[in-house]
């Protein structure tokens, strides 16, 4: 935890991106179902199919003892971009490293997309504006236009049809983020990605 928000530090102030994300539970950008099952050994992992998902979608609920409700996590499957990739090159080594990414599991290919918090019970919104502050953005979900709070840390808090209690919180990644943890894993992409603002 304190080496990744080190980097997106780093990333912020050397590289001018914008500011990190609330992380909830450290499940981060780019961990893989692998390393959130490491966070939550005793956790029960139930794979979900909802009606909107891809083929490169995965999600899953996480519940156990001690858990707070429900983490949702959608996965994005890396594997299914490199299959596509795999029938357009002709380049041996490539084929051989593309071969490679395909063949991983689920634990290895599977990487987070976002993250969402279903608590046990609502909670007071109250207390999310006291903590985020008292000037969210109001909006309404377009899927069934239930009211909900944005703030620029990336937290956004549905609620119920009164509007004062949160029975649904939705933790979404910055771009500084995306760019630290895509430098602590070596990914190529982030040289041209995250350039320095001038």
């Amino acid at each position: 935890m304190i080496r990744t928000t080190l980097a997106a530090l780093v990333v912020v102030l050397v590289l001018g991106v914008s500011a990190t994300a609330e992380i909830y539970q450290n499940i981060g950008p780019f961990d893989t179902l692998g390393d959130v099952q490491k966070k939550f050994p005793n956790a029960t992992f139930e794979k979900q199919s909802p009606a909107w998902a891809k083929d490169s979608d995965a999600l899953y609920w996480i519940q156990g003892n001690g858990l707070s409700g429900t983490i949702v996590v959608k996965f994005n499957d890396r594997r299914i971009r490199w299959k596509a990739r795999l029938a357009t090159t002709s380049d041996e080594t490539l084929k051989n490293w593309i071969s490679e990414q395909i063949n991983k599991p689920d634990d290895e290919a599977l990487a987070v997309e976002w993250v969402r918090w279903v608590p046990s019970s609502p909670i007071p919104l109250s207390r999310f504006l006291a903590k985020y502050g008292s000037t969210p953005k109001r909006k309404f979900a377009d899927s069934d236009l239930q009211p909900y709070r944005e703030w620029p840390n990336g937290v956004s808090a549905f609620l119920s049809d009164d509007e004062k209690s949160v029975v649904r919180v939705d933790y979404e990644f910055t771009d500084a983020d995306w760019c630290a943890a895509a430098k602590l894993r070596g990914e190529n992409w982030v040289r041209s990605y995250c350039k320095p603002k001038k």
